[in-house]
């Protein structure tokens, strides 16, 4: 981190409370006590329990979302098809060449 003392470029400013999120350490407890108890979940009727997002390893928002995402998208799938993903493809033009193409 720079220093606003030694560096002419940066100014302390003030501001209110800041709220630090640091932690960095996953949060597996239901997942564990879920799988604790296979004859319970058998006779649920359960037959997989996956860990997914920041049960796995803390990440951002977007990658938490992306691994729900994942996983629901195998829910369906075939064996084969697991961890495949289709997603839209852009194409990025110049805004000449969009109104060529309205033309």
């Amino acid at each position: 981190m720079r220093d606003p003392r030694f560096d002419p470029l940066l100014e302390p400013i003030q501001i209110g409370p800041v709220v630090m999120v640091t932690s960095r350490t996953s949060e597996d407890s239901i997942y564990q006590a879920l799988v604790s108890d296979a004859d319970r979940l058998a006779r649920a009727g359960i037959v997989s329990v996956d860990a997914i997002g920041d049960c796995v390893a803390p990440g951002t928002i977007a990658m938490v979302v992306y691994s729900g995402h994942r996983m629901a998208r195998g829910l369906d799938a075939s064996p084969a098809n697991v961890g495949q993903v289709t997603r839209e493809l852009v194409d990025v033009v110049t805004s000449a060449e969009l109104s060529l193409s309205l033309l």
